[in-house]
């Protein structure tokens, strides 16, 4: 049977200034207090984990239970889950408190991330986790049109709005006007209006869903969609590198 840890128990941060890193975790993150030693460490609790803010001299001397040393000097990063709802609510809580958002990051597979410092200059993050056994969040699904994520729907749609325009126009019209065969211009031509009105309300849902999805990216989409190969123009220049995380 493989052999593998269950879960992360403890994540560890360190910062010369315990009583500015207390007062960030505990008053803005609102982290329940584990434990504190002045000069040493303060503890949080965080989920069914741990985490551990070290002064970075006072680690590096090692324990007298025998306990390794450790320490680190220069910025670290921890992450944490939170739900796609919230994160708005993140950045909110973290504005008032005078926190900069440093960066925002939608990943390939529909994830979602903010960051931002500690006063330590730690690099945290707050992120909306998609993950898999094999695709977790920086990496993009299995699928590229995974229609797991907004960004996947569209995707999808907008190539199968763009093919169903294309045998309309190759398959669907031949057959009406030279093989007398006009069911094939009703048939196509609903679907391809189906897929249209489908790929609009993606787009819309999309825009609803995702705070950092421009109008101006569900405008294109919308224009897209109603020329000529639209759809494929936007996928190549809008939606893939958008999926790249370009």
């Amino acid at each position: 049977m493989a052999l593998s840890p269950q879960r992360v128990l403890e994540s560890c941060l360190y910062a010369e200034d315990l009583d500015a890193a207390h007062d960030f975790y505990a008053g803005v993150l609102d982290l329940q207090l584990h434990s504190r030693e002045p000069g040493r460490h303060v503890f949080f609790h965080c989920g069914d984990g741990m985490v551990l803010i070290f002064h970075p001299t006072a680690t590096a001397q090692c324990h007298p239970d025998g306990i390794p040393c450790h320490g680190s000097h220069g910025q670290e990063h921890l992450a944490w889950a939170a739900k796609l709802t919230d994160l708005a609510l993140w950045r909110d809580r973290l504005t008032a408190a005078g926190v900069a958002i440093e960066h925002e990051q939608t990943w390939p597979n529909g994830a979602r991330s903010i960051y931002f410092r500690d006063p330590a200059g730690n690099s945290l993050e707050f992120a909306t986790p998609i993950y898999g056994r094999t695709n977790p969040i920086m990496t993009e699904p299995s699928s590229p049109h995974s229609l797991a994520t907004p960004l996947g729907r569209v995707r999808l749609l907008g190539l199968l709005e763009g093919w169903s325009f294309v045998v309309l126009l190759f398959i669907a019209m031949p057959l009406k006007y030279f093989a007398d065969q006009p069911g094939a211009v009703r048939v196509v031509g609903m679907a391809h209006g189906v897929l249209f009105l489908a790929l609009v309300g993606a787009a819309l849902q999309a825009q609803l869903e995702d705070d950092a999805w421009p109008w101006r990216r569900t405008a294109l989409i919308v224009l897209g969609a109603l020329l000529p190969f639209g759809p494929f123009v936007v996928e190549h220049k809008v939606l893939r590198p958008l999926a790249r995380g370009s």
